[in-house]
């Protein structure tokens, strides 16, 4: 079956049903090059279209992989896998491009088509490149109102890149999400079982706070020495014992196409000075997420469709605890048993929380050090 991707509007009513699972999809990466093409003899490309397409294709390259490398590279290059051109069978019509990789044999084909009509439409030209070159890389369409940053639910005027309701119409609001970085770890990350959050060794920031993680109080910090699992890793100190914790969640869109999903969580834990003392606890969370009938995305998938009207959240279920963890001076590891959400659900918000209680040596609340901390995918 074709593992194409089309971003186009389609205001049908139609069924509810969850996503396809990630893994669904051919795909040419982790690495990928391209060129610029021109088979169905439109004016050339212009310098400024290529710098459109190539801040957009490359844009995948900002997540980090649990060693500190790049978890996809994309680069221009003669004697491609992918293609690139102007579709003109495109112009005039609501699709907005098509990527396509790796489809098995008889009907082969590698290319990244885009609407004519976007050559002189920017940022939009970006945008709809990096959606494709998403797909190229093997992953799929995410919800409307699915992505999280910081642990809240993006503003309804931000759109994810993989969204299946990239239209004109708000298609300049499309962000790289934090649902891209995590479906992008999920397929072509190096750790197995697959992390369903992404940077799971986290990324290289040296102010501010983690991409995508959050904190209900305290400070954190980075660190490059002494990791246990990758390049950085995280020092947090709580503000409170009692109600403090740092946190990651994200939307995890796969059930009843692929059938119960079976998860678990792990940290890597350690002292951040000798004479600390204390423990810190390892929570795993899931609420369910229902969609609604009257939708207006379809997707372009297999018989698949991505309903992105949200109808009812649920209570966040603490479903796994670790129980005090107390640390050392040396890295230690815990894996919660695993737990396994309905086959019944559309989809589930999927959260990892870490408590700490670590002391220092006068009494007072200090850092913890933490790596890899995420869910898997045990399927």
């Amino acid at each position: 079956m074709a593992a194409s991707a089309v971003l186009v509007v389609m205001p049908l009513p139609i069924p509810a049903a969850a996503f396809p699972a990630w893994e669904t999809i051919y795909t040419c990466g982790p690495s990928v090059s391209y060129s610029f093409e021109n088979p169905d003899g439109l004016s050339a490309w212009t310098a400024a279209e290529k710098t459109e397409v190539e801040l957009g294709a490359e844009g995948w390259e900002s997540t980090l992989d649990w060693d500190g490398t790049l978890v996809a590279t994309i680069f221009e290059a003669s004697g491609s896998e992918i293609d690139v051109w102007f579709e003109e069978d495109f112009a005039g019509s609501p699709t907005l491009g098509e990527g396509d990789c790796n489809r098995p044999a008889p009907s082969p084909n590698f290319s990244l088509r885009l609407n004519p009509d976007l050559r002189s439409d920017f940022p939009t030209l970006r945008v709809v490149a990096r959606h494709e070159m998403g797909h190229v890389l093997g992953l799929d369409h995410t919800g409307w109102y699915d992505d999280y940053t910081s642990g809240s639910t993006y503003p309804t005027s931000t759109r994810a890149t993989l969204t299946t309701c990239l239209a004109y119409a708000d298609v300049d609001n499309a962000i790289y999400g934090q649902d891209d970085a995590a479906a992008l770890t999920h397929q072509l990350g190096g750790l197995d079982p697959e992390s369903i959050h992404p940077n799971a060794g986290y990324e290289d920031w040296s102010s501010g706070s983690p991409r995508y993680w959050a904190k209900t109080g305290g400070v954190w910090s980075q660190s490059s020495v002494g990791t246990a699992d990758g390049t950085f890793h995280l020092r947090y100190k709580p503000s409170s014992s009692d109600s403090s914790y740092a946190y990651q969640t994200v939307n995890y869109a796969d059930g009843t196409l692929s059938g119960a999903v079976p998860i678990d969580a792990r940290v890597n834990y350690k002292k951040d000075v000798s004479t600390d003392t204390g423990s810190i606890r390892l929570e795993l969370l899931v609420r369910q997420k229902t969609y609604g009938t009257s939708g207006n995305c379809l997707s372009q998938f297999f018989t698949g469709v991505n309903q992105n009207v949200v109808v009812s959240t649920g209570s966040w279920i603490e479903v796994r605890d670790s129980g005090l963890l107390t640390v050392s001076s040396s890295w230690a590891l815990y894996t919660t048993s695993s737990y396994t959400i309905s086959a019944a659900w559309h989809a589930a918000d999927i959260r990892v929380a870490v408590k700490s209680t670590v002391r220092n040596s006068a009494g007072a609340l200090t850092y913890v050090r933490l790596d890899t901390v995420r869910a898997r995918d045990r399927k």
